[in-house]
């Protein structure tokens, strides 16, 4: 039985679901239908272990969450694995359990990571860029950040379970 925990959808109509239950990610075309069936249970490439959350890149491909596994998982437009960032055998992750996924208007990704207690930002060749959260402020940092949103006037919204509120940052470029 399907358990959906996360959708995106781009801008011709195209959706993308996660579903937790069966451990794979659904392709949806614009009216709907099923075009693929993304993953399995499990830890390889083209596997997931919890899968939490989803976003499209500005060139059409999109990005998956695996909090399970510690990582995320890269597909091109057509719904083909491209790639993945993070995982238990990169010794430079930061990435504990990655859940809510945003991108800018730059391509950068925006990465909730309720595990770390920190919002990641990656540049659009997804290179971590830094990490939010440890540096602030105790009365400012997340401490359970589970999703994130990119809004107009460059504003980062951040779910935070552990204080049971939505924190709002400023992005300033530089």
């Amino acid at each position: 039985r399907a358990q959906m925990t996360a959708f995106a959808m781009d801008r011709d109509g195209r959706m993308v679901v996660t579903d937790i239950a069966q451990q794979q990610v659904l392709l949806l075309d614009t009216f709907m239908n099923l075009n693929m069936r993304i993953g399995e249970p499990g830890a390889l490439e083209d596997q997931f272990n919890e899968p939490s959350g989803l976003v499209f890149l500005p060139d059409g491909g999109f990005v998956v969450a695996d909090r399970g596994n510690r990582r995320l998982s890269l597909y091109g437009r057509l719904g083909f694995f491209e790639g993945m960032v993070g995982g238990d055998f990169d010794p430079s992750n930061v990435l504990v359990a990655p859940s809510g996924l945003a991108v800018d208007r730059f391509g950068n990704l925006f990465v909730a990571d309720v595990g770390s207690g920190e919002v990641h930002v990656l540049d659009r060749r997804q290179r971590l860029l830094f990490s939010l959260g440890r540096e602030l402020d105790p009365t400012q940092a997340p401490q359970g950040p589970f999703d994130v949103a990119v809004g107009p006037g460059e504003v980062l919204a951040v779910t935070d379970r552990t204080r049971a509120a939505i924190l709002i940052y400023k992005i300033i470029y530089e």
